[in-house]
C-alpha cells in the first residue's frame, strides 16, 4: 500500500504550468512480500490519471483506472470491467492503521519505542532516463510492542531507503504529499514519514530502493522494494483523459471493507 502511495506522489510531482507530464512506473517487491505494481501516469496541474496494468490485487486490480482532480488527495478508482468505482482519501488511507487500533479498544494495544531516523545526502547520483540525479539515504528503525490477551510481543523494525531524485522535473505539487500535517496517530510511524519527507526534498524521485527488515525474537524477515519511473514525456494532455466515464456504480473501497471486518471482529 505504502509503495503505491510513493508512485501517486511521483505522479503529482510531475506538473507543469503549460503542459502535462506522462510516464510509466513499476514497483516490485521481493522477499517476504512478493508484489508488483505497474502502469502509465498522466498529470496536468492537479489532475491525474493512472492506468494500472499490473495491480497489487488488494487496493488496485489489473486494468483499474485511477482519477484525481485535487493533486491526488482524493482518488477515484474505477474498474471498467464491471463499471464500478470507489473513492480513496489519502489522509484516511494513511491514517487507517491508527483508526483500526482505536477500533480494537483494549483488546490489542500497540506502542513504539526507540524510534530513530537518519537521512544523508550522498551527492551526485547516476544519470537515469537522461536526467542527472542526486542520491540520498534514509536509515530508520523502531521497536513495535504488541500486547494482546495479557501477552506482550516486541518486534524490531528497520528500514533503509536509497533515493535518486532529479531537479529537472517540476515539483510544484510536491508539498501536499510530503505529508506535512498528515498523521497516522502512531508516533513511531509518523516519525518515519517525516524522515521520508526530508529524504525526498531533493526533487522528483526517479528510483527508490527500500529494504525492510522485521526481527521477531531473532527470526528475521526481509523485503526489498524497487520503484522506478520510465519513458518520461512532457506534452499536452486532453482534458477528457481526466474524466471518469458516466454510468459507473459506487461500491465500498477495500479499505472500508477491511475496517468493517475489524469492527465486526471486535
Amino acid at each position: 500500500m505504502q509503495r503505491f502511495l510513493i508512485f501517486i506522489a511521483a505522479a503529482t510531482l510531475a506538473t507543469s504550468a503549460f503542459c502535462g507530464t506522462a510516464y510509466d512506473f513499476r514497483s516490485e517487491s521481493t522477499g517476504i512480500h512478493k508484489t508488483a505494481m505497474a502502469g502509465h501516469v498522466e498529470v496536468e496541474g492537479k489532475r491525474l490519471r493512472m492506468n494500472v496494468t499490473e495491480g497489487d490485487g488488494k487496493m488496485f486490480r489489473n486494468g483499474s483506472i485511477v482519477y484525481s482532480t485535487d493533486g491526488g488527495k482524493t482518488l477515484i478508482v474505477t474498474t471498467p470491467a464491471d463499471k464500478t468505482y470507489y473513492e480513496l482519501n489519502l489522509e484516511d488511507l494513511l491514517g487507517s492503521a491508527g483508526a483500526m487500533l482505536k477500533s480494537m479498544g483494549d483488546t490489542v494495544k500497540i506502542s513504539f519505542d526507540n524510534e530513530k531516523a537518519d537521512v544523508r545526502d550522498l551527492g551526485a547520483g547516476e544519470t537515469l532516463q537522461g536526467y542527472p540525479t542526486r542520491k540520498s539515504l534514509l536509515d530508520a528503525s523502531y521497536v513495535m510492542n504488541v500486547t494482546a490477551m495479557g501477552q506482550k510481543m516486541s518486534t524490531q523494525m528497520t528500514m533503509r531507503t536509497e533515493s535518486w531524485t532529479t531537479d529537472r522535473i517540476p515539483t510544484d505539487a510536491m508539498n501536499w504529499f510530503q505529508m506535512s500535517g498528515v498523521r497516522t496517530g502512531i508516533e513511531g510511524i509518523d516519525k518515519l514519514i517525516e524522515a521520508q519527507t526530508r529524504a525526498r526534498k531533493g526533487g522528483f524521485p526517479l528510483k527508490q530502493v527500500t529494504t525492510m527488515t522485521v526481527d521477531r525474537a531473532g527470526q528475521k524477515m526481509v523485503s526489498t522494494t524497487t520503484s522506478t519511473v520510465m519513458n518520461i514525456a512532457t506534452r499536452p494532455i486532453a482534458a477528457s483523459q481526466f474524466v471518469m466515464p458516466a454510468g459507473y456504480k459506487k461500491v465500498a473501497s477495500p479499505l472500508e471493507a477491511m475496517m468493517a471486518r475489524t469492527r465486526q471482529a471486535h
